[in-house]
């Protein structure tokens, strides 16, 4: 029986200086990938230009029109013709036998839809942690994957989906650029039978990027909001699965509203009322209240004491 063929799927857009990294790990594959589609989000740098050594050894995709992150990953599988669909984002790398070690995974699953690695956390070439380990890593689900998944997004970003089952999905959600595009589509296609497996080995190196704490904190929330609407989408979601999910959205509403307020307080807006409310409402956690109490009576001090990361933030 013929082993899976991947293909490696890029989305680009203004990564000129890390997409021929990408690009490189990927053709350097210990098990050679199917293919390696490079997608040009209408990119206004010359990303392409750099990659026109390769040959047809790549397959550029461009957009005419800036779509975003889903629509650029959509555009690269329905461009696929591998039987298996693999992100890589253009900033980040991978080990030589990644593809080699989820293969070896699905000849010993042949059931999952979803199969992916553990990784580096670096930033600026510094490994910090593995993405599964550590007290602040990410967790994977060893039980119930339809109910955990409403916790966390728990697959890590660079994951081998059947392309059938991505095509059959929709895909990741165009209209909504204000969120991550993977955790809902991770929602729908687990709810749709499809199981997850993970190769619990570092295999992939993925880069943080700066960014404001402000706009990662709404990143995450509005990306937790989404995943939860898909779940309420789904019309064979038990009750207790959506109540969960609204549970969470409510808790995100919350977050959302609780980042705003610390926001001003930390850019030096200082609207009391909005503070006070938080610190009055019983659905915060104590400390959530106390620290909205603390950054309408004293912002000065409050800002010295703002030592949060957007997982805390978010956790409403």
């Amino acid at each position: 029986m013929l082993g899976p063929r991947f293909s490696v799927v890029i989305a680009a857009y203004r990564a000129r200086d890390t997409v021929v990294r990408a690009a490189e790990s990927a053709l350097s594959q210990t098990l050679p990938p199917h293919e390696v589609i490079v997608v040009d989000d209408a990119s206004p740098d010359d990303q392409l230009d750099v990659l026109a050594r390769y040959g047809d050894r790549i397959r550029l995709v461009r957009r005419g029109v800036n779509g975003g992150e889903a629509a650029a990953k959509n555009s690269g599988v329905h461009a696929a013709t591998g039987d298996w669909v693999v992100l890589l984002d253009a900033d980040d790398y991978w080990s030589p036998g990644r593809l080699a070690a989820m293969a070896a995974l699905l000849a010993e699953q042949s059931e999952l839809g979803i199969v992916t690695t553990d990784a580096w956390i670096e930033r600026d070439g510094e490994r910090l942690r593995r993405y599964y380990r550590g007290p602040t890593g990410a967790r994977w689900a060893d039980g119930d994957q339809r109910a955990e998944i409403l916790q966390r997004n728990f697959v890590f970003p660079h994951p081998a989906v059947r392309r059938e089952v991505w095509l059959a999905a929709g895909g990741m959600d165009e209209s909504r650029r204000d969120c991550g595009a993977d955790w809902p589509l991770w929602v729908r296609l687990i709810y749709t039978g499809q199981l997850a497996g993970l190769v619990d080995e570092p295999l992939a190196h993925y880069a943080l990027t700066s960014g404001s704490l402000s706009d990662s904190a709404t990143l995450l929330t509005r990306t937790r909001q989404a995943a939860m609407q898909a779940c309420l989408d789904q019309p064979d979601a038990s009750p207790q699965e959506r109540l969960t999910a609204e549970q969470n959205l409510a808790a995100s509403e919350r977050s959302l509203r609780r980042i705003e307020a610390l926001m001003d307080v930390w850019d030096g807006r200082r609207r009391r009322r909005r503070l006070l409310a938080i610190a009055a409402d019983g659905a915060y956690r104590k400390r959530h209240r106390a620290e909205a109490a603390l950054a309408a009576v004293s912002p000065a001090l409050a800002r010295r004491r703002m030592t949060m990361s957007p997982n805390e933030v978010v956790r409403g």
